[in-house]
């Protein structure tokens, strides 16, 4: 029996901009890298710091830590492996580089950078490109002003019709900050700063509010903010270790000071670097059985005064050794493996919105753990439905293969629509809630794996939808075909999902030449995702039943681009400069960005434009 031939109509375009307004899952735990000079951007290579010189380091993580000042937003710095920009990994907390990463390279002269801001669909979120081919500087341009909004982007904010912002379309010579309006806007994705669980009523600035605890995550909210700690000597106790550790946490430089219990500062150290932002200090002849103090604070006149860190006080004697084990915060309890011991979480805001409702991070103990949480959809401006869009991925990058299913109180299972399936990241979409009711998400390990993982949730009042591209059946004598054309090199996202009592379907893609450039299954009552980047050309895709049962499919295609713009004649090189506008444009979608592929890389986005207006700075 032939095989039937699926054609199916283009109803409408598959090219999905890169979108603003869509906060990254886990703003608190946002990292950000600087890709080693040499690092594959396209067919160059990244020279960031060869051309702008280490100073450029701290002018980025400085427009970074603007917007995270104001924000519920850490920025944690973290080595970077020098993969080339672009490498699929993990959503958030991939072990080999930041969440955004950090380059230059030459680009057209009427750009200062491009950056992409945070997508739903990979992990190339957040690349953040220097032209470096542009003077920056005294009688040049401003890094620190350029970057504010590169950073504003890649944090998911879009431009701004206000002169005033930041993120205004023109340069307009060197800011010192943010606007009123900047402010609104990144609060509007992640919500205020909020002070740490030890803060309480009256706070933790002085000694008669210290906190017991000798081990704390806690967060510096402001410039102003202090945190007092205090702790007792023990009887055998010959030194005591104070460990303040930010570095891969945010940008916090801190003061850390230790007092007797008159008040008198008997020790204290201070950074001032954001790059190395730690502090360790020993003391030793301290009396057993007396109370002692630990004060954190801001480094004075840091501009990196904000940010979380962890502390622990250890104590050292004969009979024990200081040690720096930190207990998981997400020890796997067993005490939510069922509907009816399910773990509440509380949604962060009061209305569906921007920002991520729900997070919590947790573990998978064993091959058949499951987790299950309860949560309430926030009241609705309107009395109609809306969309919960749910991310589960390992931590470290682990490919734990999460899976997630929505229930209602009933333990009914709602459908759930894959929006990526990669291994490591699962994202799931379930529509037609109620605001007000309640729901429970089970997530677990298709694979059995074992680890620690993140859980973020997100109300929405629009759904997000990877446009359909086929649809059909396949069983032990049939298969199916379907047909796609890209006008230009570019990369491509699909999500083949599969319905059936068992049994694996297989999708495998071929271009003209016949060669096979990507596939990837699916089992039955699951959805798998794929990334691959394409050259232009006709690409025929090839549906089948590994297992020989039959089953149901649906393919879906969704091409992520930036669509704005005259595309470059030659798909493989650098396309000429743009002639820019009479005013300069700070920051405007230009044509895509192409480079001679040796690697996977993505295109690049939203590039400053920097001819300024006559008597600009």
């Amino acid at each position: 029996m032939p095989a039937p031939f699926l054609r199916v109509e283009l109803l409408e375009p598959r090219d999905v901009p890169a979108r603003f307004g869509s906060p990254w899952p886990d703003g608190e735990r946002i990292t950000l890298s600087f890709a080693p000079d040499g690092t594959h951007i396209g067919s160059e290579a990244s020279d960031l710091l060869a051309q702008l010189g280490p100073d450029a380091r701290i002018a980025v993580l400085r427009a970074f830590q603007t917007w995270a000042t104001y924000a519920d937003v850490n920025i944690g710095l973290v080595s970077d492996s020098g993969a080339a920009l672009g490498t699929g990994g993990a959503v958030q907390g991939d072990p080999r580089f930041g969440d955004i990463r950090v380059g230059g390279r030459a680009l057209p002269t009427d750009v200062l950078a491009i950056t992409a801001p945070y997508n739903l669909y990979d992990n190339y979120s957040g690349d953040l490109v220097v032209n470096t081919a542009v003077p920056f500087g005294p009688g040049g341009y401003d890094l620190y002003t350029a970057m504010l909004q590169e950073a504003g982007h890649a944090l998911g904010i879009g431009n701004s019709p206000d002169p005033a912002s930041v993120m205004y379309e023109f340069y307009s010579g060197a800011r010192t900050g943010l606007s009123a309006g900047d402010i609104a806007a990144i609060q509007a994705l992640y919500g205020a700063r909020q002070p740490d669980r030890y803060e309480g009523a009256e706070g933790n600035s002085t000694l008669a509010t210290a906190t017991r605890n000798s081990d704390v995550t806690a967060d510096i909210t402001a410039t102003g903010d202090v945190d007092t700690y205090k702790f007792t000597v023990g009887l055998l106790t010959q030194s005591v270790t104070v460990n303040l550790r930010a570095a891969g946490l945010s940008l916090l430089t801190a003061r850390v000071e230790v007092l007797d219990g008159t008040g008198r500062v008997l020790a204290t150290r201070t950074v001032t670097d954001p790059t190395a932002n730690d502090i360790t200090m020993s003391l030793g002849g301290l009396r057993a059985g007396s109370t002692y103090y630990v004060r954190v604070s801001s480094a004075p006149g840091s501009a990196f005064g904000a940010g979380a860190y962890t502390l622990q006080i250890r104590q050292s004697s004969l009979l024990t050794q200081v040690t720096d084990v930190v207990g998981s915060l997400l020890e796997e309890t067993g005490l939510n493996d069922t509907l009816i011991t399910a773990t509440g979480l509380l949604s962060k805001t009061l209305a569906p919105g921007p920002q991520t409702e729900y997070g919590t991070r947790a573990s998978f103990g064993a091959p058949s753990d499951v987790d299950y949480y309860r949560l309430t959809v926030p009241g609705s401006a309107s009395d109609g439905s809306v969309s919960l869009l749910i991310t589960v991925w390992g931590a470290d990058g682990r490919a734990l293969n999460p899976w997630i299913e929505v229930r209602d109180a009933t333990g009914r299972t709602f459908t759930a629509e894959v929006v990526a399936a990669n291994g490591n990241t699962t994202t799931v979409q379930v529509t037609g809630l109620k605001a007000g009711m309640t729901y429970f998400v089970k997530t677990s390990s298709d694979s059995g794996a074992a680890g620690d993982y993140t859980f973020a949730a997100d109300v929405r009042t629009d759904a997000v939808s990877v446009p359909e591209l086929a649809t059909g059946t396949v069983g032990a004598t049939s298969s199916a075909t379907t047909e796609f054309t890209l006008d230009q090199t570019g990369q491509v996202h699909l999500v083949l999902s599969a319905t059936g009592a068992r049994g694996t379907a297989e999708a495998v893609i071929t271009n003209e030449a016949g060669e096979v450039v990507g596939w990837f299954s699916a089992a039955a009552g699951r959805g798998r995702s794929l990334d691959v980047y394409l050259a232009a050309g006709k690409y025929t895709v090839t549906m089948r039943s590994v297992s020989g049962d039959d089953l149901g499919f649906q393919l879906s295609l969704a091409i992520v681009t930036d669509p704005v713009g005259a595309q470059p004649e030659d798909p493989t090189g650098t396309p000429a400069p743009t002639t820019p506008r009479t005013r300069p444009r700070a920051s405007r979608h230009l044509p895509r960005t192409r480079f001679r592929r040796v690697s996977r890389h993505h295109p690049l986005r939203h590039p400053i434009r920097t001819r300024r207006r006559s008597g600009d700075g």
